[in-house]
């Protein structure tokens, strides 16, 4: 019985477009399930979000920002992908490229073990392109968080990543003073004091997100206003005392750069607030403040494309300095030593910024 959505792993669907078998469902939410599925027409894996009949017009929604955002490209924005839509069952189903896990489920696999700065860096560049894009269109996500944040493929291409869930973004014009949105432990502090919005509340939520990587736990845990200004006042501080404890002067600047990307984009004036166009040429992106330090570009077959701007060429975009074309890569990530692509599959010790 499909009715409730409760207490089921497999599950039968029926769409005229997709000739559906396998489905399993592997996921649950306040919203319903998340089932996958194999498309006996092409052979490919397919996610299919499920929503719970009574929440109908979240379902409805979600179909049309994703209708919006077929206006970009999906991969070059690292934005997930709507392939298709239906009814089964007095159900809305949307139906979904197929991605990897979630990065809370694999922050929690590796027990919350902080990032190195090299891997934020990657997912960085990734989301700031995506909020980029999105502001081109005038969409707020207001739901960014790890949960939110999925690999494509992180055994094949290590660290490329989508945002997912538009069910309750809005149209920035939609936006109104008093709303009470955002994921409680990434809530804009405008949100909270009841003051104007804007999508710079996308850009404190990845700020937030960026943070909750390299800390191994949350910047604001509480639910008190008070005790989170003081975390607020005290957390930058508290961060710029821990550069002395890498040795290499280069860890130390690239944790600087860091630093200075969170403090531009954790800004309690929105108006303030970094850009997404203002944070993508921040030393810690381009990796300028790394000059000389011999982490040099990587070959063609070591780079991973990240994305680029919709409407921009990608010859445009900050290339990083120290040799190679790029041509491929807005970036041109990156060296063995920079990157160290072997240590990355795992995040685990070696690599620069390696905190273990």
């Amino acid at each position: 019985n499909s009715s409730d959505l409760d207490g089921i792993e497999f599950i039968a669907l029926y769409c005229t477009s997709l000739k559906l078998a396998k489905c399993l469902v592997i996921g649950r939410g306040v919203y319903g399930k998340v089932v996958k599925c194999k498309n006996l027409n092409t052979k490919e894996k397919v996610a299919i979000k499920m929503i719970k009949k009574n929440l109908t017009h979240t379902g409805r929604s979600e179909i049309l920002n994703m209708f919006s955002l077929r206006k970009l490209d999906p991969d070059k924005c690292n934005l997930i992908k709507m392939t298709d839509h239906f009814v089964h069952k007095d159900h809305q189903c949307l139906a979904f490229e197929m991605l990897d896990k979630d990065l809370f489920e694999f922050m929690r696999g590796r027990h919350f073990k902080p990032l190195s700065v090299s891997a934020i860096r990657l997912i960085a560049q990734q989301m700031i392109v995506a909020l980029q894009a999105l502001k081109s269109i005038a969409m707020v996500h207001t739901d960014i968080k790890p949960d939110n944040i999925m690999f494509v493929n992180h055994k094949l291409i290590p660290f490329k990543v989508k945002l997912i869930d538009f069910g309750i973004a809005k149209h920035a014009s939609e936006l109104r003073t008093g709303t009470w949105i955002q994921p409680d432990c990434y809530r804009a502090f405008e949100v909270l004091l009841g003051l104007p919005l804007s999508e710079s509340m996308d850009m404190w939520s990845l700020g937030c997100t960026l943070a909750f990587f390299y800390l191994g736990r949350l910047l604001f845990p509480s639910y008190s206003q008070y005790e989170n200004m003081k975390t607020y006042m005290r957390f930058f501080h508290d961060l710029e005392e821990t550069v002395s404890t890498y040795r290499d002067p280069y860890e130390q600047e690239d944790i600087k750069a860091f630093i200075q990307l969170l403090k531009q984009m954790i800004v309690l004036d929105p108006d303030k607030r970094i850009s997404p166009s203002e944070a993508h040429r921040q030393d810690f992106i381009t990796m300028k403040h790394l000059v000389g330090s011999g982490h040099t570009c990587c070959p063609p077959s070591r780079r991973l494309y990240i994305g680029v701007y919709p409407g921009e060429r990608e010859g445009s975009l900050p290339q990083p300095t120290g040799g190679g074309t790029g041509s491929d890569c807005c970036l041109c990530l990156r060296t063995e030593q920079q990157f160290r692509l072997p240590t990355l599959l795992g995040v685990l010790g070696g690599g620069t910024g390696d905190r273990s």
